[in-house]
């Protein structure tokens, strides 16, 4: 029986346009929390992104996860960094930036700086979809660092960015924009990710086990959530590894309410009251 569900956020929660959520999903979470299924929020955002959402859905309490599980907040703005970047691992990465002339942003949970070197960064919509307001300032003295993204001037270059990664820090591709064109680097913490996330969520439901933790998501950054739990929604159109690593493939994308789907074919058969 699932007594929690751990849903991802753009790709999976969403619809495609990373603003709106449907009807459908937000009526299907409130009844599976009605239900006594808890449902809980997983994201790469940081958590001011995500207090709306949350919100919106009613689910306000319980705890989250945001920076791809190196924070956990509620609905009232309290947060706990569990994992954040290593002192000398952030400063070894934003001088290799420096060096290599590329444009970065950097996060903590509740703030997001980039410096006059990088000023393009607050053109760019994929980084204003944050929750967080851009803010230009010094990038050396910040602590408590969450992640960092960096913006390649084309994809050969954001190979080699991710194949140089200083000890204790992981890259991945997070998105794209300019059609296609450009990457965005997302370097976060080596030692945390959302199924880590979700462990840490864990030792706040004392009576919930890990067997009973039911997870849904589209992207690679969802992928260690399907390796820690036993059950695994993916939508329609999720990327290629985490199909293969689900235990349910959903009919419906995100723009279908794939949420829903999960919740009322799979979820609820058995708990309805």
């Amino acid at each position: 029986m699932i007594k929690l569900l751990v849903t991802d956020v753009d790709g999976t929660l969403l619809c495609s346009d990373h603003r709106t959520l449907s009807q459908k999903n937000i009526q299907a979470v409130r009844r599976c929390v009605k239900n006594g299924v808890q449902v809980c929020i997983a994201s790469g955002r940081g958590f001011p992104g995500l207090l709306d959402i949350a919100k919106e859905l009613g689910l306000n309490d319980t705890l989250h996860i945001a920076d791809n599980g190196a924070t956990l907040f509620n609905t009232k703005g309290e947060f706990e960094v569990v994992s954040p970047m290593a002192d000398h691992a952030y400063h070894q990465l934003i001088e290799t930036f420096a060096q290599m002339k590329m444009p970065y942003c950097v996060y903590t949970s509740n703030t997001a700086r980039y410096n006059e070197a990088s000023a393009c960064i607050k053109d760019n919509p994929m980084l204003t979809n944050n929750g967080i307001p851009l803010e230009m300032g010094d990038t050396v003295g910040i602590q408590q660092v969450t992640k960092v993204l960096c913006l390649p001037k084309n994809r050969e270059e954001g190979e080699v960015i991710i194949n140089s990664m200083p000890q204790g820090v992981f890259g991945c591709i997070s998105g794209t924009y300019d059609n296609g064109k450009k990457i965005i680097i997302d370097c976060i913490p080596g030692d945390i990710n959302k199924g880590k996330g979700i462990l840490n969520l864990l030792k706040h439901f004392p009576d919930i086990d890990i067997s009973e933790v039911a997870c849904a998501g589209d992207s690679p950054n969802d992928l260690e959530m399907f390796q820690t739990v036993e059950t695994g929604f993916a939508v329609k159109g999720a990327h290629e590894a985490v199909l293969e690593a689900a235990s349910v493939k959903l009919e419906s994308t995100c723009d279908e309410s794939a949420v829903a789907e999960a919740i009322e074919k799979y979820i609820l058969v058995s708990q309805e009251v």
